[in-house]
This record gives structure tokens, sequence and C-alpha cells, in this order.
């Protein structure tokens, strides 16, 4: 999340209004990862569907290490 998503989803401004570098906006029940429940998790979602990151989105690689965490 550091190397390919933190550029546009931190700071004071973050796109979507989702700052990936606050835990607690993160991952809850709510937030867009849902422990334990990866279907459940819009995160993952657009990341499967290689909607983000929109350049050129995520290798099969970083998405193995994205679903395991």
């Amino acid at each position: 999340l550091a190397g390919r998503c933190a550029a546009c989803h931190a700071g004071d401004d973050p796109k979507g209004g989702l700052d990936l570098t606050r835990r607690g906006e993160v991952v809850g029940p709510k937030g867009p990862v849902v422990p334990g429940k990866l279907a459940d998790s819009p995160l993952w979602r657009r990341v499967e569907a290689g909607e983000m990151p929109p350049k050129g989105g995520l290798s099969a690689a970083e998405k193995a290490v994205l679903k395991e965490w």
C-alpha cells in the first residue's frame, strides 16, 4: 500500500477521502478492508478488477501479497 497507493491516498486531501496510512480508516466492518471477508472488502474488489491503482493496476505478485494481508 505504501509503495503503490499512498501517493494518492494519504495526506490532508486523500483521493476518495481514503487515507491508507491510517489503519483505523482502512480495516474494520465498515472500512474498505473487512478482516476475514475478502469478498466484502471494497478495496480488494477494486484492486482485483484492475481499477486500482488507476495507472496499470497491481501485478499478480502484488495482488497476492495484498490478498494474504
